[in-house]
Parts: C-alpha cells; structure tokens; sequence
C-alpha cells in the first residue's frame, strides 16, 4: 500500500495506481477503502472495465447485488467479451434468485471462453437450484473435465447424483472429494447419509465420526437420535 499512496503522491490521476491499491484493499477485506479508490480510479479513467468488474466484487462481497451488476453492466458496455464479467454478473443474479438470467449470462461467459470451469461449475449450481439435476451433472461434468482437482465440482455432483437417488455414484463422488481434500467435513456426512440409505450403517457410522471429528456432528447425533448408532 505504502507503494502505491507513494506513485499516488508523484501523479495524483494515475488511475492505475488506485485501482492497485484498492485490489490491495479488496484482498484485505478493507471494502469501503477498495470502494473509495475504484470510485477515484473511473473518475479518472471512466474506461477502466477491471476497476467496474472489481468493484462490483466488492459490492458482492457487501451483498449488495443491485449496486453488483450495476457496475458489471458497465464492464461488459466497454467490453463485451469479457467471460469474467458476465460470471460474475450471473453469480449476483443467483444471489438474488434469478435463475433465468443468471443462466444467459453463464452461457454467455461460456460461449467466450469454453474451457471456463467455473462458469461450467456455476451454471451447474444454478440448474441443481432449479432441480434440473441432469443438466447440472452434465455442466459439473463439464467443469471437472477441464479441472479434474475441482473438489467443489466433484462434491455438488454427488449431492445431484443424491437427489436422484443415484447412491452409489454420490458415494463415489464424495470419495473423489475427499481424496483431494480429507479435510471435507460436508462430504464425509453426505457419503455417510448415501451409506444409511444403502443400509451400510459400518460405513456411514465411520463416516458421520470422522465429519464429527472435523468438527460437524450433525449426522453422528442423528443416527444416535435414530438409533442406528
């Protein structure tokens, strides 16, 4: 920061230097500092589409949406093929559970950039928002074929492959989860409640421990509750 508060002192409309140093604020969770030095940034650079995008992340980080897309409206009018922006713009349309939109835009930042992961990801999440499982396991396909680390991808997969009663496949998905990360409280439990289903209480029951041990017991006191224990 010291950096940039110097460049700032030499040239006062060096629009780059504050957007710099309200990332810097951003990163650091400062989001009224972030806020104030990208306002300065588009005051002097009213182009500057990455100042438009990152505020607006900030705004969504604030959970305010409307100001959110606001700006990445702006972003993508100076840029229209920015895949970023119209990701992010659909993130906020999720947030405020419009589905609809948000779906045009992750196809929009799809048909940009088709190797997009994370768009791939959350247009999946949007679909299992909307119980079009299918279409959502196709779009997590999709993201872990490009990322084939993606736990997030792998886990929300299982719980689709879960509400379609697919039990075996969940299992299998969650293990994918935690083979990349052992440290997954949330797969643990939902493996362990596709084990119950499946009537694998041994299994279920090492599963809900270690999710305990991880410091979530909610499936450990309800198979306790329901005897299964």
């Amino acid at each position: 920061i010291s950096d940039f508060n110097r460049a700032i002192s030499i040239n006062p409309n060096d629009a780059k230097a504050f957007y710099n140093r309200g990332l810097t604020y951003q990163n650091l969770q400062k989001y009224d500092l972030a806020i104030s030095d990208y306002n300065k940034a588009i005051s002097i650079n009213p182009n500057l589409a990455e100042a438009f995008i990152n505020r607006g992340l900030t705004y969504q980080n604030l959970q305010q949406y409307d100001l959110a897309i606001s700006d990445y409206n702006k972003a993508i009018s100076i840029n229209p093929n920015d895949a970023d922006a119209f990701n992010n713009r659909a993130i906020a349309y999720q947030n405020l559970q419009q589905y609809d939109l948000a779906i045009s835009d992750f196809n929009r930042a799809i048909s940009i950039n088709p190797n997009d992961a994370k768009a791939f990801y959350n247009r999946g999440t949007t679909y299992g928002k909307l119980q079009k499982y299918d279409l959502a396991i196709s779009d997590f396909n999709r993201a872990i074929s490009i990322n084939p680390n993606d736990a997030k991808a792998f886990y929300n997969r299982g719980n689709a492959y879960y509400s379609l009663q697919k039990y075996d496949l969940a299992i299998s998905d969650h293990g994918r989860v935690i083979s990349i990360n052992p440290n997954y409280a949330d797969a643990f439990n939902n493996r362990a409640i596709a084990y119950v289903l499946l009537g694998n209480y041994t299994k279920a029951k090492a599963d809900a421990l270690k999710a305990s041990e991880l410091g979530d017991s909610k499936v450990m006191n309800f198979m306790k509750q329901d005897g299964m224990w």
